[in-house]
């Protein structure tokens, strides 16, 4: 187990080198937010959306179709196909992760 110091030691390393990443990500982010606003969409709608997908593509067809009144099930399907690249990695990743790893853990590691 390690100590405290060590876990935050790790947490504030992997805080700066993820922070490059981070910053690349924040303008689009913020990007689709005023999109979104300015569209009609509700700010905590955009939150949500951000939220939940894990694509910017995901984010804005979702939301195109969303905006101009698509069928639920046509903007799922589309958001799904998508977004599957990022579920076909994680279980490409689940299986790098040591025999031991419990399936919770493996569905935080894979999310």
């Amino acid at each position: 187990m390690l100590q405290a110091s060590q876990r935050f030691r790790n947490f504030a390393d992997g805080f700066r080198y993820g922070l490059p990443v981070m910053l690349g990500y924040f303008p689009v982010s913020f990007a689709f937010a005023v999109w979104a606003v300015g569209h009609g969409l509700p700010w905590y709608l955009a939150l949500l959306i951000s939220m939940t997908n894990f694509t910017s593509a995901g984010q804005q067809a979702g939301t195109n179709l969303l905006i101009a009144g698509g069928p639920l099930p046509e903007i799922g399907v589309t958001v799904f196909v998508i977004n599957i690249r990022y579920m076909l990695m994680s279980l490409s990743l689940g299986q790098r992760l040591e025999k031991g790893t419990g399936i919770l853990s493996r569905m935080g590691f894979g999310f």
